[in-house]
């Protein structure tokens, strides 16, 4: 999405999550040492780690049953199906790739 990246995923959002581009510091593989929030949900494969300049909040719905939690975070862990485009296209939308 040109105005950032957004975050669209039933088995781990309540509700997809929009990061404007001026509030990410940048993305790129995810160090076994991050504290990043793991929203990988142990998918295979080298997943990412978008760094944020300020906190947000993030509604997870984990389990369908249970409310919605949010959780204040400061970078995430994603696995993206294609991970070459999604670096090309950070890249290209000027979000800084590390």
């Amino acid at each position: 999405m040109p105005a950032g990246i957004v975050l669209h995923d039933n088995m781990v959002l309540a509700d997809p999550f929009l990061i404007r581009k001026s509030m990410i510091k940048g993305i790129g593989p995810a160090l076994a040492s991050t504290d990043g929030l793991d929203l990988t949900m142990s998918s295979i494969g080298m997943s990412l780690e978008v760094e944020l300049h300020e906190p947000a909040n993030l509604s997870l719905q984990m389990n369908p049953l249970a409310p919605p939690e949010v959780h204040e975070v400061t970078s995430f862990l994603v696995s993206p199906s294609m991970l070459s485009v999604t670096l090309e296209m950070a890249s290209s939308r000027s979000i800084a790739v590390l």
